[in-house]
């Protein structure tokens, strides 16, 4: 036998990409912390740098109360620019979320777009209604057309009790619009203030630092205490720069890891899919090898034992009814004498015989049909028998003998009569697996479904689910539904 899984044409799924690894958040967090824990140094020894060449320059002033009231001065400039630049981000954060809330637009104002009706007053709506209302009452209409006149006018009525709250709904998005604007507006003016504030508030603290720097002392150990300040400054800039690559790096990678994570899941559902319709195909393919190895075994046997076995049951049968009908006559008084209850006179075939009378199952008791013919009781399953042979059913007792030779008769010709045609292979059902061939779950692009068979050119068979139908796909339309997951058991 040709192996299953050559017999069809199934694309298998291409190799996957080289494993990516997920990056380690940990490890990311870990480098993260340490370059913060390295800019707060940087930042504190910036500061005490501060502190020192402000306490160096007031100390070396050669005009001490000049230097303490510039020192006075610059320390209020600074305040105040302090206090400035709050309020400039206070000003920022307030248009962000004016930014965040949404700003009324022109494209969600109630009744834009295909939702505003076509007439611009409620006067154009009943002349439409008026025009409407003519033609119903001057003009014959069919049916169907007077009730797609009338379902107008109804939506034309409906349009004219929702015209008033659409236009006050117009208005009322002006109006929210207005303010909207407004308050965008004032604090656009705010924030402009603010700079222009804030402007010149740096201003005077750049003048007031270079009359400090004047009033100064020429001192190296200052200037080199500004270098070293500048170079700390720098290099807390570059340790930022760095934890913006690291996290941006890490990201990067999270994200190729997730997109091949979710082509190597698809992937592997494919390779799934894949096994099992070929273990399918293969299950078919011997299912159907064991039913013609069958069919070889039963054409090499009697074809005609089921008949054979019917005649003969049908002749023992007829020959205890014809022996019971032989027995003494003095036996009759005694059995008249103690009849049995629901007993009716005559002979009765299906009291001796099961399979005819139809109590083959004892399970499930049938409620048999009897039809009397002079004193003689036949089952409907019996006549049935004697019409299948071409037999005249007996009427009599008497005629018992005759009829078992006849049924002799069509048993001999039974037992040498040829065996019937076999239908030829074209005629029986392809696409009919057994019941009990295994069957994989797929989901397709119209639901659930069971894979009945593979085609010869890859093509799935495939019972849906939700609804009596059949969809012939391809193998790249299914996916492989996953089996659930055992719940885990709870511990004692």
């Amino acid at each position: 036998m040709a192996d299953p899984k050559q017999d069809f044409i199934l694309t298998p799924p291409s190799d996957g990409k080289a494993k990516i690894v997920r990056p380690d958040q940990a490890k990311m967090e870990a480098d993260v912390a340490k370059l913060e824990a390295e800019v707060k140094q940087l930042d504190a020894r910036v500061e005490a740098l501060e502190a020192e060449i402000s306490a160096r320059m007031a100390a070396a002033s050669s005009n001490k109360a000049i230097a303490q009231e510039a020192r006075a001065t610059f320390n209020e400039l600074r305040a105040i620019q302090e206090r400035v630049k709050k309020e400039k981000e206070a000003i920022n954060a307030a248009i962000d979320a004016a930014k965040a809330s949404g700003k009324p637009s022109s494209s969600a104002a109630p009744g834009a777009g295909a939702d505003r009706p076509r007439y611009k007053s409620e006067a154009e709506v009943d002349e439409a209604i008026a025009r409407l209302e003519l033609k119903q009452s001057s003009e014959s209409l069919p049916l169907p057309a007077e009730k797609a006149l009338l379902k107008q006018i109804s939506d034309l009525r409906a349009v004219k009790q929702t015209f008033r709250a659409a236009i006050a709904a117009e208005e009322k998005y002006k109006r929210d619009k207005e303010l909207a604007d407004q308050s965008w507006k004032a604090l656009q003016s705010r924030l402009s203030d603010k700079i222009a504030e804030q402007k010149a508030i740096n201003v005077r603290v750049t003048e007031q630092r270079e009359l400090l720097n004047k009033l100064a002392p020429r001192d190296d150990s200052i200037k080199t205490l500004l270098e070293e300040k500048a170079e700390l400054k720098k290099q807390s800039y570059q340790k930022r720069q760095a934890i913006r690559t690291v996290r941006d790096e890490f990201y990067r990678l999270k994200k190729a890891f997730y997109e091949w994570q979710k082509e190597e899941n698809a992937r592997k559902d494919q390779e799934r899919l894949l096994r099992q319709l070929q273990y399918q195909k293969q299950v078919e393919a011997e299912a159907a090898a064991t039913a013609a190895a069958e069919e070889e075994e039963v054409d090499d046997s009697q074809p005609w034992a089921a008949e054979i076995d019917e005649l003969t049951r049908l002749i023992h049968h007829l020959s205890k009814l014809s022996a019971a009908a032989a027995a003494p006559a003095a036996e009759e008084p005694a059995a008249a004498a103690a009849p049995t209850k629901g007993k009716k006179k005559g002979l009765r075939d299906d009291d001796e015989l099961d399979f005819l009378s139809g109590a083959l199952d004892a399970r499930k008791p049938k409620k048999h049909t009897v039809v009397k013919q002079k004193g003689l009781a036949l089952s409907l399953e019996s006549l049935s028998l004697f019409s299948k042979y071409g037999l005249a059913p007996p009427t009599e007792v008497e005629s018992f003998p005759s009829i078992i030779a006849a049924l002799e008769e069509k048993k001999a010709q039974y037992a040498v009569m040829p065996p019937p045609e076999k239908p030829t292979k074209a005629a029986a059902s392809p696409s009919t697996p057994s019941s009990s061939t295994p069957r994989t779950a797929v989901l397709t692009p119209y639901g659930h479904g069971l894979v009945a068979t593979v085609r010869d050119d890859g093509v799935l068979v495939v019972n849906m689910s939700n609804f009596g139908a059949i969809a012939y796909l391809q193998q790249s339309q299914v996916r492989l539904v996953p089996r659930p997951r055992p719940k885990p058991q709870s511990r004692a």
